[in-house]
């Protein structure tokens, strides 16, 4: 008689998607969780009208749809693949939504939650289901998604946007749970998943919009792939080691399948850095500095003679020390950029979503200030932070060196405090709620556990 055979990772997964309760997951797993979802909405509302998503709002209006899932800040409601699609583009575009995971002792970067948490959002409403509901599937989603990571051999050198090719691993998987599919059919979820996934690193070296696009279609593609499983469509029968499955064709092989299960239903990866700035999250150590140099050695604006930025050598090679340039989009031109984060930082002494405009990035004073900073390799022997230099028109010369970002979970875990304050800084620059409104909407999200349907949370993150 055969032995019966080994189950393959997909159906360990699948199994543990459809098994694992709520009472099964650990508590500091879902406070965690519950403030991503805080930060992912209020996100969404500091990018509610960020150049392009007016646009995108009007035409998926146009297009019109089955009343099922609430478009954050602006209200009205659509099909719910289309909401997630928008409110994570939204929540993408100030590049400023929680993101990173640690393993080992280890930050591991990834932009999860902005697509997962929408995701999950859309399909709990939809589907009148509960605060656990949603919280359960988001952390199942959120830990999958950095298990493929791990495993994976990717890098931004191949020339994929990981959000593209990860995320939706997430997405469909929190899909899935919430429309309660079986085992087998959330493996043709996936399987029909990586038809859809893609993305290219180009969109940061070129400051397009498109590099928000890859954060809404994981949402849209996570909800269609299981949406179409649950009607009986069939996906790639291993979608992840399959002759071309994920691996093969999107990961350069897997460096380390076993962390797929090893683990499983112990131990749950989630993301923790919660960011101070809207722009990448390289950018964070200059502007930290610069914000240092304004605000404890007195440096103003008007006596700078010339600004410094130095990065490590593995950093001079990413397109944030790119010299900045105005293109067709200041904004996706600004967010990514060395000089202009930290030289807006040196003018103002803050930086906020404020300083995303375009009013703001194309002034004279910033220009004038970037035109007298440049990037270079640091001379020392760090591996890793930043060093901003600033020549003074005296002869001073002021230096500020920061190892590690702020919020950096590993040496300076954000507070709620930190996390709500940023909230309300999103929405106040939004301007559509009541401080009423504002305050019970943070209650609702903080006890999300006790919401019995979710509806209750969508309905006050509207104007």
């Amino acid at each position: 008689m055969n032995a019966p055979a080994e189950p393959r990772p997909i159906d360990t997964i699948a199994a543990h998607l459809a098994r694992v309760r709520f009472e099964d997951i650990d508590r500091p797993t879902i406070e965690l969780a519950k403030r991503r979802v805080l930060d992912v909405v209020g996100c969404a509302f500091g990018g509610a009208n960020i150049d392009g998503n007016l646009e995108l709002l009007e035409l998926l209006r146009t297009w019109g749809g089955a009343p099922q899932a609430t478009v954050l800040g602006h209200g009205g409601r659509m099909p719910a693949h289309q909401a997630a699609f928008l409110n994570a583009i939204m929540a993408r575009s100030n590049d400023l939504e929680v993101m990173t995971f640690i393993h080992e002792g280890v930050r591991v970067p990834a932009h999860n939650a902005g697509s997962t948490v929408v995701t999950a959002l859309a399909l709990a409403e939809a589907n009148r289901l509960s605060g656990r509901d949603l919280l359960t599937a988001l952390v199942l989603g959120d830990d999958l998604v950095a298990r493929v990571s791990l495993a994976s051999n990717w890098s931004f050198s191949q020339g994929f946007d990981g959000i593209g090719s990860l995320i939706p691993w997430g997405t469909t998987a929190i899909a899935g749970r919430l429309l309660g599919l079986t085992e087998r059919q959330q493996i043709h979820a996936f399987g029909l998943m990586i038809n859809m996934m893609g993305g290219t690193v180009q969109d940061y070296w070129d400051g397009v919009h498109a590099f928000k696009l890859v954060q809404g279609t994981p949402a849209q593609q996570g909800i269609l792939a299981a949406e179409l499983a649950k009607r009986g469509w069939t996906g790639n029968y291993d979608p992840l080691f399959a002759d071309y499955g994920y691996f093969k064709l999107y990961a350069e092989g897997a460096k380390d399948p076993g962390i797929l299960t090893k683990g499983l239903g112990e131990a749950y990866f989630g993301e923790a850095v919660f960011k101070h700035f809207p722009s990448g999250l390289p950018t964070h150590t200059p502007i930290a500095c610069a914000l240092k140099l304004y605000q404890e050695h007195g440096v103003r604006p008007e006596d700078i003679e010339s600004v410094e930025i130095a990065v490590t050598e593995q950093s001079m090679t990413n397109y944030y020390a790119k010299p900045f340039r105005l293109r067709e989009w200041p904004h996706g031109d600004a967010a990514f950029s060395y000089q202009y984060t930290t030289c807006t930082a040196l003018l103002r002494g803050d930086f906020f979503i404020e300083d995303m405009r375009e009013e703001v990035i194309t002034s004279q004073p910033v220009l004038d200030l970037i035109a007298r900073s440049k990037v270079v390799p640091m001379q020392s022997e760090h591996r890793y932070g930043s060093e901003v230099t600033v020549r003074l028109k005296d002869g001073r010369v002021e230096r500020e060196f920061l190892g590690a970002m702020p919020g950096d979970p590993l040496t300076d875990m954000a507070t709620d405090e930190f996390i709500i304050d940023k909230f309300r800084r999103q929405v106040a620059f939004n301007g559509t709620l009541r401080e009423d409104r504002v305050e019970e909407l943070i209650e609702r999200v903080l006890r999300l556990d006790e919401i019995e349907d979710i509806g209750e949370i969508t309905a006050l993150a509207v104007a």
